[in-house]
């Protein structure tokens, strides 16, 4: 399905393969497709079946998908399969079931790694996991630095998903790669920052690495 990267992209294809799946599982064991889900269900106290084996980190809180499918059913039985007056001659009419639940938050929550350098022409280079698919982390990135380093975002260079650098990241859902992943470039830009302050100040024979100040392309 053609769509822009925003939030929850992929959902929803996932979802429909997913549901597919479902229904022809259905189909090859003679159990009704509504029937079939109400016995895969996950209910109340029940654990939740990871193929990765990750230690369980969701709790959920509520209930009420076991009523939401009486709903379901109770509505087939009232309208059932036959088309409605107002259906035109020669249109095919039929029902489905589908249900998915969105509870996306990765195993162990959200984690980035970054770092960032200085090289030696004078300019800095960013290392992080994030990846840019259009949804501005290369902007965001190179701001979050030039503004702790008091620079200018062309002399920032930035490398992503390189996992020869920079450790897994956890991807850019949810915003993450603003507030997840720009949090750890940030803090690695602000260590880099007081690192040149402090040995500026020795360098220069300052009395504290606060005498000193970042510019563009100096200290």
């Amino acid at each position: 399905v053609p769509a822009g990267a925003f939030r929850g992209y992929g959902l929803g294809q996932v979802v429909f393969a997913v549901e597919s799946v479902m229904d022809e599982l259905a189909r090859r064991t003679g159990v009704d497709p509504l029937v079939f889900r109400e016995l895969n269900i996950i209910g109340p106290g029940e654990h939740m079946i990871s193929p990765g084996g990750e230690e369980e980190d969701l709790e959920i809180a509520s209930y009420g998908l076991d009523q939401c499918l009486q709903v379901v059913r109770d509505a087939i039985q009232e309208y059932g399969d036959g088309p409605g007056d107002d259906v035109p001659e020669g249109w095919l009419v039929g029902q489905g079931t589908g249900m998915s639940m969105i509870a996306t938050g990765p195993p162990g929550g959200h984690f980035a790694d970054a770092t960032v350098k200085l090289l030696q022409d004078g300019t800095y280079d960013i290392a992080v996991g994030t990846a840019e698919f259009g949804n501005g982390t290369t902007t965001v990135h190179k701001q979050i630095t030039a503004g702790a380093l008091s620079t200018t975002v062309d002399r920032i260079a930035i490398r992503q998903s390189d996992t020869d650098v920079v450790r897994h990241d956890t991807g850019a859902f949810g915003s993450a790669g603003t507030v997840v992943a720009g949090k750890a470039v940030m803090k690695a830009a602000d260590a880099l920052a007081v690192q040149l302050l402090e040995f500026a100040a020795q360098y220069l024979g300052a009395s504290a690495p606060g005498e000193c100040r970042l510019t563009a392309d100096a200290v």
